[in-house]
């Protein structure tokens, strides 16, 4: 016998966009807190280790945590959206803000999303 699992409503797909949307709107720690709690809630609710979305997949990390990895890439040190400075401090009108890591051996994948335009990007993060 084989157990049958719902497939995540749309509801739900749309409260994990939005809570990365807001995430990157305010771009502070409360916000990113509450932002790791609804991925992870709606992952543990469908009993899943994974969602694809166009651009980005949300999946459950090893330890337990959520990482999103994405699938456009930026090849510079802008957003491929808009054209933001990947490294402007918040401070000084920075508006991208580091999501998730993929750590490896040569490098390391680091997420990136624009409170700007919403694009969410990674970028390889060579270890020198």
């Amino acid at each position: 016998m084989c157990e049958v699992y719902d497939f995540p409503q749309k509801d739900d797909m749309d409260a994990m966009k939005t809570a990365i949307s807001i995430f990157l709107d305010t771009r502070n720690g409360p916000t990113r807190n509450v932002m790791q709690g609804v991925l992870k809630f709606i992952l543990d609710k469908y009993k899943i280790d994974q969602i694809k979305f166009v651009d980005y997949i949300i999946e459950r990390g090893k330890q337990g945590g959520v990482r999103i990895i994405p699938r456009k890439m930026a090849h510079g040190r802008e957003c491929p959206g808009c054209g933001e400075v990947i490294y402007k401090r918040p401070e000084n009108g920075g508006k991208v803000v580091f999501l998730s890591i993929l750590q490896g051996d040569d490098g390391d994948l680091a997420t990136y999303g624009c409170g700007g335009c919403k694009c969410v990007f990674g970028k390889w993060e060579e270890i020198k």
